[in-house]
């Protein structure tokens, strides 16, 4: 029993009391005072705002209106920025517009060049003197009479190609394959400034002379001519007489 009550002395002791009720004394103090000092923080910041912008709905104005002047800022900056990639792609197109107009002038430059080559070597070509013989001396040959221009062969053997081109240089009718291109042939014609020309290529003999007129077209015959040597002057006249035959034929046929 007294083992008892020395043992609950020691349990209500005055230093194990008041130990138990400070430390949740001391507790409630220091969080009291942590949200006074809290209190007094917010307080001196609301009347700094004060001072400096107003009262706090004043200040939350102002910044409300701030923003909407930074929104209509960025609304404007990407207006911009559309205006100014839609320039872009422009400048672009009408530099590649202007890279292709280029590109085609540098072929047109260097197809004009090629021609006036082609023009200068076939003029000195043409400077070539072909020698004919006097009308005493030519043998008489008589020209055929043919329904369509692939008969020449048969009359003369000679012939590798006979053709009628316009003086666009389009073929209207033609025998056998040329050693050069028909509208070429016309080309050097019109250098020459003659109703015809004759060409000597090797063993071949290359003519391209006069037919006539249809419409607003003038006409020519284009012939060429294999063993030029042994070909004379009045058989030549004779092919070519052939041709203008036939010609005047299909012209009056049309009419």
């Amino acid at each position: 029993m007294s083992l008892m009550l020395s043992h609950l002395q020691a349990l209500l002791s005055p230093a194990q009391v008041m130990g138990d009720y400070l430390a949740p004394l001391i507790y409630l103090s220091f969080l009291s005072l942590g949200i006074s000092i809290g209190v007094l923080i917010s307080f001196i910041y609301i009347i700094r705002m004060i001072q400096h912008g107003g009262t706090p709905r004043e200040v939350l104005e102002k910044l409300s209106h701030l923003e909407e002047k930074a929104e209509k800022l960025e609304d404007s900056q990407g207006g911009l920025s559309s205006s100014v990639a839609e320039l872009s792609a422009s400048v672009k197109s009408l530099q590649e517009s202007l890279m292709r107009v280029d590109s085609r002038l540098t072929s047109l430059e260097s197809r004009v060049t090629v021609l006036e080559r082609r023009g200068v070597r076939e003029l000195r070509e043409t400077a070539r003197t072909v020698s004919y013989p006097r009308p005493s001396q030519l043998a008489k040959v008589e020209a055929a009479t043919i329904k369509d221009l692939n008969e020449i062969v048969l009359h003369f053997p000679e012939v590798r190609y006979a053709g009628i081109i316009t003086s666009q240089g389009y073929v209207v009718k033609s025998y056998g394959q040329p050693s050069e291109e028909p509208p070429k042939m016309l080309e050097v014609l019109r250098i020459s400034g003659t109703p015809r020309v004759s060409l000597i290529r090797g063993d071949r003999r290359l003519e391209v002379f006069y037919l006539g007129d249809v419409k607003d077209l003038s006409i020519y015959g284009i012939l060429e001519i294999e063993d030029s040597v042994s070909i004379d002057e009045a058989k030549l006249e004779a092919i070519k007489e052939t041709i203008n035959r036939y010609f005047r034929s299909v012209v009056s046929k049309s009419q």
